[in-house]
């Protein structure tokens, strides 16, 4: 991972100009090892991500660009590191039962899927529904939606 050793958390955040990218996206070489290289494995998870992200040079200099990106995902990692607990634990143990968030996860449990919020997407000719309906589902239907 020495591409970012050198990354602060001021470039690594959520306003993505880290010179990471999603893949997706763009049509560049960086792009094309991203999906070469399956970054985003879903049966994967955030160590995996960063050791695939450390073989892969970044699109741009950190700070120069701002570009959708796994930024966000890699500062998650970086909380995990740091914190020695997965991000979902770090989250519910420092933020969400201490602000008594008693309804808030990274998933929508099966016996809750009913209160889950209707989401909306784009198709070529109109806007379409989409329900997720479990976990596994939200997955398959992400890389649908992805296309990939």
């Amino acid at each position: 991972m020495s591409h970012y050793s050198a990354l602060s958390s001021h470039v690594l955040d959520t306003r993505h100009t880290s010179g990471l990218t999603y893949g997706f996206f763009g049509d560049t070489a960086v792009d094309k090892m991203y999906m070469e290289e399956a970054v985003f494995d879903w049966q994967s998870n955030l160590d995996d991500m960063a050791d695939k992200l450390g073989d892969i040079p970044l699109l741009y200099q950190p700070g120069t660009k701002w570009h959708y990106s796994v930024s966000t995902d890699m500062l998650g990692y970086i909380v995990e590191q740091v914190s020695g607990q997965p991000l979902d634990k770090f989250f519910e143990d420092r933020i969400f039962i201490p602000l008594g968030m008693k309804d808030t996860a990274f998933y929508v449990p099966a016996e809750k899927v009913d209160r889950f919020a209707v989401c909306y997407g784009p198709s070529s000719n109109q806007l379409f529904t989409i329900r997720f309906l479990s976990n596994a589902r939200t997955r398959g239907l992400a890389k649908a939606f992805l296309g990939f």
